[in-house]
């Protein structure tokens, strides 16, 4: 996801997108080097520099970086949207809206809730419906 962010913004929201799709609709192992250069292909990445920067050592420390920064966080799940540096807020969806505005407004609605609503601590929707 670094290399691929590093790309811009829309090379990485393709990425982004192409991963979860992977992992959660297609239950393919995203940890598999194969599967991520095939969705990076897929969104269009120049895949030269996103090979060079997962083999460097600066990306691997910011992966480590980045890796320890959650588990400080709490965060146990993916995807988890963590707020302060501190706060980890685990998330399941259904699925991943393909409207890029309505991806947009939901995390924009839910980093609000979790800032501005000191009182909220977890929610849950059991058998909630797709």
């Amino acid at each position: 996801s670094h290399a691929a962010q590093m790309q811009g913004p829309e090379p990485f929201a393709r990425f982004r997108l192409g991963v979860y799709r992977a992992y959660h609709d297609d239950e393919l192992d995203t940890s598999d080097f194969g599967v991520l250069l095939t969705i990076a292909r897929k969104a269009g990445l120049d895949l030269n520099h996103l090979q060079a920067h997962w083999k460097s050592a600066a990306g691997r420390e910011r992966l480590q970086a980045d890796h320890q920064s959650g588990l400080r966080a709490g965060a146990f799940g993916v995807p988890t949207v963590i707020v302060n540096d501190c706060e980890a807020t685990y998330l399941r969806l259904a699925y991943y809206p393909d409207n890029p505005q309505e991806r947009q407004e939901f995390f924009d609605e839910l980093l609000h809730a979790l800032t501005h609503r000191d009182y909220l601590q977890e929610f849950k929707r059991a058998g909630a419906a797709q």
